[in-house]
């Protein structure tokens, strides 16, 4: 998922081409998607049901992905704690919070 604001990519259209230039490299056991400015890549492993013990979990920047973390979605636009069903979405001045076991904004 990607999100931004006006100040960062000046328009939708800016920020939409920026996410379709990231690079994605899709081979037959692994899909690495790099993005931003940096050596970001994300990497997913295929799941093999003939051998589920050889299966790896996700990386970003090569560290497997934490299946228990603190936060769901650590940024300054959408911030949730592990376990919510509320996400807080922030662009500039506006907030909105998202409830998705009462499939409702609230206000807060």
């Amino acid at each position: 998922m990607h999100a931004g604001d006006v100040s960062t990519h000046d328009s939708f259209d800016r920020f939409r081409s920026g996410v379709l230039a990231n690079r994605l490299t899709v081979n037959p056991d692994e899909v690495v998607y790099h993005f931003g400015p940096a050596a970001n890549r994300i990497a997913a492993t295929v799941f093999d049901v003939d051998d589920p013990a050889g299966f790896t979990l996700s990386t970003v920047n090569g560290k497997p992905v934490d299946l228990h973390p603190s936060t769901t979605w650590p940024s300054p636009y959408l911030n949730g704690e592990f376990g919510s069903d509320r996400t807080s979405v922030t662009v500039g001045p506006v907030k909105q919070v998202l409830d998705f076991a009462l499939n409702a904004k609230i206000n807060e």
